[in-house]
């Protein structure tokens, strides 16, 4: 996981990219699913995580046996829905759990079938 405080957006990317690549190497075969960041209770903190999300999002479409899970379905109009984050407004709730473990279930069989 990458920490996103007092980075650059640019910067969050690279430190993404260098992962996956580093990922790649080491097993060249692999399926590598990056889920992108989650907004949370702070508007200003979100305008940046949208911000790294399209960046990572455009740099990860170039890259071959590369998948983004995209975890929209836990905001609406870029605010988390009622009840997906925990009462500190950073973190996600059970319920959001539950829906981010869903999407990357979703997508990860999406990935392992792909591939038979």
């Amino acid at each position: 996981m990458l920490e996103l405080v007092g980075t650059y957006i640019e910067e969050v990317n690279e430190k993404t990219i260098a992962l996956i690549e580093e990922t790649k190497r080491k097993f060249p075969n692999a399926q590598v699913l990056v889920s992108l960041a989650i907004l949370n209770g702070q508007k200003n903190f979100n305008d940046k995580i949208r911000q790294i999300n399209n960046l990572i999002s455009t740099s990860v479409s170039k890259m071959a046996d590369v998948n983004i899970c995209d975890n929209s379905n836990l905001f609406y109009r870029a605010f988390p829905l009622h009840g997906v984050l925990g009462s500190d407004l950073k973190h996600l709730s059970r319920w959001g759990t539950s829906i981010l473990i869903r999407n990357m279930r979703d997508d990860l069989d999406v990935l392992l079938n792909s591939k038979q």
